[in-house]
Order: structure tokens, then C-alpha cells, then sequence
């Protein structure tokens, strides 16, 4: 009936069908800009309308089918899936109503199917700021329309008169891992209302069909054992992806069998935030310390032991145990917070990887010891009272890691990192074990280039180093929230709100692409700096003044201050 790509994955017993109505006066708010298609108000403007809703809002003459998705997992509470998204032709549109998944006995937050436009916009941030700064990248946003109508606002308690704008968020589809995980709690009342067959069976049919279909997951090489090959890429990927958000203070905020990917994409940013600092701060109500991965430990788990239990025996004995699985994860995220920490000197991966493993070691050993150092107790962004929430502190414990990056990719020598960085830095023996560690680095790298190429790449490090170190404080939970609620408040046009957001947020976030930094959004277009040859940063007194108070600004050191402007003096 409807053709999309998790169709050739899942058996039909893990969908349910039903019908949204078009909608009359929806209108879409904001396109996607950055390569993918936008999304189209006579295939996607459609929804279930909500008790309030004015008839004349939709049209019942003109429904289209959309299939309702089944997973499970910790998270989805007694729902039996996906209860307030559709799915038609490889597009899923969230917020389009309460589907036959919304379980009976659900709360009326986790269950009435509407999102507000407000939280599409969420989405649409960080969708494409994830996309970006993650090796792996998220779930994109095609764009965001605006129904026309309005949903609860968000509130402690149900039956507030309080509404907000309604929007749908136009989206790609995902395979997740909850897909093959019961969903324990939803009921047998509820299936049966809807004709759907149970959920041990929807569980069973989806695992043996992953077991069959899984050589067409697009991020598998050829393998002997096709469902080993799959588990292995998925937690490989798993770690790749969490030590890269680590290293830049990124938080999903609650990862759980529903709301992650199986190739390893983010998705679903009710509870993303960027963070201050390495210290253990909860942004989320049921979330853990930020860095910490146990969540998605539980999540391999989840999905590996429900493999294993609906498997045909003859093919469990292929299997890789839990617990093999679980120590692929660890040591491939040993291996990559390792490399995404030390990426924060402005040392490229590539140069990186090429540096004798006993200096990384030690320099990432030391790093640690810093984000350590007076960092014990978590720091929780919203507390238990609910209305209130807490603002981010700039450091967690004794010192910044960031901060002392920053700072000693502008001197000169040792001596003189010696004098900008005690103030920060007063334990002598890390400040020396600190600065020894990272010259060591800076100069290792710097040694393997051509003489001719070492001043430019010099001055990359540095560059780098600043951009990715300076945070991004517009993505702090909080902070983020209420200036999305003030813009739709507003009624003014979301293109460019959302865009400069993004545009904003993915300079400080984003590797380097082929050698080169991009910093057009700071300093005009063209601003372009490489590695491997002369600056090509445009020559003009503007942009040099640009780049010197974008990065002065972010700094209240007059030492730094003055470091900066020689730098820049030097790039000019």
C-alpha cells in the first residue's frame, strides 16, 4: 500500500494503518536549505484532529493512509510504538495525531499525538547541528509546517487552558533499535481493538526478518554473518557517535531503544542540550550524567537479549553473546573519546592518527586528570520542582579544560603558557604535566609536514583550536527553549530564526571538511582557512576586525585579548 524503506526491512505485523484528514490553512514555516528535498502540503499536510479542533480546520473528504510503527523498549511507556507519527513513502510526519498505538492506560502527555510547533522547530535545530558535528550525523528534517491550529502547551498538569501553535515535523524515516524490542506494557486490550497481532509476535516476525534482511543495511560490509556484521556496526557506531558528542559538550539527554538509530543517527530532541563543561550534569528529568553511557549499554542490551530470545535456534548459535557486544562497545569508545578528546587542540584526526601512541596517551591521560580535578557531584539543569530550572554554570569542577586549550594555543612557548595559564590552572605539577603534554603534540604534528606548510598549518591548529573550544551557549537546554517559545510567540517568520541558529552553531561544531575550516559565518563568505597551503582568508582590514572581536568577545583575558590580535595580525 504505501512504499517506504522500512517496509523492506519489517514484516507487516510491525505497522498499523490509519487514516489522517488534509488539512485546509496549513502552511509550511520552513524548508530544509542544506540538500535534502522540502516537504509538500498535499502530501504531508495531513493530521487527526484533537477535541477543540473547528471542523472547517481539515477535510474529511480528503484522507490519506499512514502507517503507525511498532517498537518497544524502556521509554516508550504503554504505548505500542511510534503513538503520534505517521509513516507514508520513507517520510515520517511527527505530530500527526493520535494513531492506534497510544496506549489506553498512557498519561495524556505521552499519548493525545499533537507536537507543537515549538518542538518541530527543536527538531529541526538540532537535527541539522547533529548532522554536522556528529560522525554519524541525525535524522534530518525535510521542514516544518504549520497547522493552522493549536495543541495544549506543554504543563505539570493536564487540562491546562494554555495552547500553543500546532506544527507537524516532516521527517526521515529511521530503523530503530526498539523495533525489535517488546514494548511490555502495552496492552492486549488495545491490540485487539485495533486487529494488530500481539506484541511477542510483532517482536518475534521483525527479529527474524532483521536475521534475514539485515545485508541490506546500508552500513554493513559483506560478511559471513550478516546479523553479527549489523550488531557489531551498530555499536561501533554507537561509540563513535557518543565520544564525538562528549568532546563537544553535546547531551541528547535520554537515549533509549525508541529514540535511537541503528546506524548510529540521532533522533528525537526533546531533551538535547549543549553543555558548559565535562561535569556530571543531568539536563533530563530521567537522564544520567552527561558522558556517562550506560543508557546506551541498556540499550545494546535490550536489543541483543531480545535477538537472542526470538531467533530460531538454529541460528543462536551463531550469534555474538551480550556480553562480547558490550566489550566491542567499550573498546571501541575507549579508542574514540581518546581521539575526539585530543581533537580539541585543533589537531586534525588525520594528523592525529599519524602521532606516536605513547605522546596521545599522555596527553589525553592528562586531560582527564584536569576534567577530573574537584568534579564529583552531578549538577542538575531542571529540578524536581516543575517550572523552574537552573542556569548553567560555566565550569563544573576545578578547572576548564577548554578554557586552558584556548589559551595555550596562543603563546608562543612554554614560559609564556607557564604565565597565561596558572590563573587558571594552580596545581604546578598538571600545569607542567599540561603543558608539556600538549606541546609535544602540537609539535609532533607540526614536524611530519613540509617546511614550507608547517606556518600554515600552525596557524590552522590555532584557529581550530579557538572555534572548537569557545561552547555554544545559545544550545543550552533552557536557553534554547525559551528563545524558540519567544519567536513563536512573536508570529514572525521561522527561515530565519531557524537558519541562522543553525548556521551559527554548526561553525563552532563541525570538523574540518577536506583540510579546510569554513569560517563564513563569522567573518563574511569565502572565509575559508586550510592546512596545507597559505590562508585563504580574504585581505581586508573588515574581516580582519570581524575575526579578532568574534574571538575577543568570548574572552574577558586582556592577555588573550592581545595574543588574539597578533594572531590574527599574523593570518592577515
Amino acid at each position: 500500500m504505501i512504499n517506504n524503506f522500512l517496509e523492506n526491512i519489517l514484516p507487516k505485523s510491525s505497522f498499523v494503518e490509519f487514516s489522517a484528514q488534509k488539512l485546509t490553512s496549513a502552511k509550511i514555516v520552513w524548508s530544509n536549505p542544506y540538500g535534502i528535498s522540502p516537504p509538500d502540503l498535499d502530501e504531508h499536510a495531513f493530521y487527526i484532529p484533537i477535541d477543540g479542533d473547528h471542523p472547517s480546520a481539515s477535510s474529511a473528504k480528503d484522507i490519506k493512509l499512514f502507517l503507525g510503527e511498532r517498537y518497544g523498549g524502556v521509554g516508550v511507556t504503554s504505548n505500542g510504538g511510534g503513538a503520534r507519527c505517521g509513516l507514508r513513502n520513507s517520510i515520517q510526519i511527527k505530530g500527526i495525531g493520535k494513531n492506534p498505538l497510544a496506549g489506553s492506560a498512557t498519561s495524556f502527555w505521552h499519548s493525545y499525538g499533537g507536537e507543537s510547533l515549538a518542538g518541530g522547530i527543536r527538531e529541526a535545530i538540532w537535527s541539522e547541528i547533529s548532522h554536522s558535528a556528529l560522525p554519524h550525523g541525525a535524522v534530518r528534517i525535510h521542514g516544518l509546517i504549520d497547522t493552522g491550529t493549536r495543541v495544549p502547551a506543554f504543563s505539570s498538569a493536564e487540562g491546562t487552558s494554555e495552547t500553543t501553535r500546532r506544527g507537524l515535523t516532516i521527517r526521515e524515516a529511521a530503523l530503530r533499535p526498539g523495533h525489535f524490542v517488546r514494548s511490555l506494557y502495552f496492552s492486549r486490550h488495545d491490540e485487539a481493538r485495533h486487529g494488530m497481532a500481539s506484541d511477542a509476535e510483532r517482536t518475534r516476525a521483525a527479529v527474524v526478518a532483521l536475521a534475514q534482511a539485515s545485508d541490506a543495511a546500508p552500513f554493513l560490509s559483506n560478511s559471513n554473518h550478516q546479523l553479527n556484521s549489523l550488531l557489531i556496526a551498530m555499536v561501533e557506531r554507537f561509540a563513535d557517535q557518543h565520544a564525538a558528542a562528549t568532546a563537544k559538550r553535546l547531551s541528547h539527554g535520554l537515549q533509549s531503544p525508541s529514540n535511537m538509530c541503528m546506524d548510529g543517527r540521532w533522533i528525537d530532541f526533546g531533551t538535547a542540550s549543549s553543555v558548559s563543561d565535562y561535569g556530571k550534569i543531568i539536563v533530563a528529568k530521567h537522564g544520567v550524567p552527561f558522558g556517562e553511557d550506560s543508557q546506551i549499554k541498556n540499550t545494546i542490551n535490550e536489543i541483543v537479549l531480545s535477538i537472542q530470545r526470538y531467533l530460531p535456534n538454529e541460528k543462536k548459535r551463531f550469534l555474538v553473546p551480550p556480553n562480547d557486544i558490550l566489550s566491542i562497545f567499550s573498546k571501541k569508545l575507549s579508542d574514540s573519546i581518546q581521539l575526539e578528546f585530543l581533537k580539541l587542540t585543533g589537531i586534525p584526526a588525520w594528523d592525529l592518527l599519524s602521532i606516536d601512541n605513547h605522546l596521545t596517551k599522555s596527553a589525553f591521560s592528562c586531560f582527564k586528570k584536569i576534567i577530573l580535578k574537584g568534579n564529583s557531584e552531578p549538577f542538575k539543569l531542571y529540578p524536581a520542582c516543575a517550572g523552574q530550572d537552573a542556569l548553567m554554570p560555566e565550569k563544573m569542577g576545578s578547572y576548564s579544560l577548554n578554557s586552558l586549550i584556548r589559551l595555550i594555543s596562543l603563546c608562543k612557548n612554554k614560559q609564556q603558557a607557564e604565565i597565561s595559564l596558572f590563573p587558571e590552572l594552580n596545581d604546578i605539577r598538571l600545569l607542567h604535566e599540561f603543558i608539556d603534554s600538549y606541546w609535544n603534540l602540537r609539535d609532533a604534528c607540526l614536524f611530519k609536514k613540509n617546511p614550507s606548510e608547517r606556518n600554515s598549518a600552525h596557524l590552522f591548529i590555532k584557529i581550530n583550536s579557538l572555534r572548537i573550544n569557545q561552547g555554544t551557549p545559545d544550545l543550552y537546554r533552557h536557553t534554547l527553549d525559551r528563545t524558540i517559545d519567544m519567536h513563536v510567540a512573536s508570529g514572525l517568520d521561522s527561515k530565519d530564526f531557524i537558519n541562522n541558529l543553525i548556521n551559527k552553531n554548526k561553525i563552532s561544531l563541525s570538523d574540518p571538511i577536506d583540510g579546510n575550516i569554513d569560517l563564513s559565518a563569522w567573518i563574511g563568505e569565502g572565509s575559508i582557512f586550510s592546512e596545507t597551503m597559505a590562508p585563504l582568508l580574504v585581505k581586508n582590514v573588515d574581516q580582519e576586525n570581524k575575526l579578532i572581536n568574534y574571538f575577543q568577545n568570548r574572552t574577558s583575558n586582556d592577555d588573550e585579548k592581545n595574543l588574539m590580535k597578533k594572531l590574527c595580525e599574523t593570518v592577515f
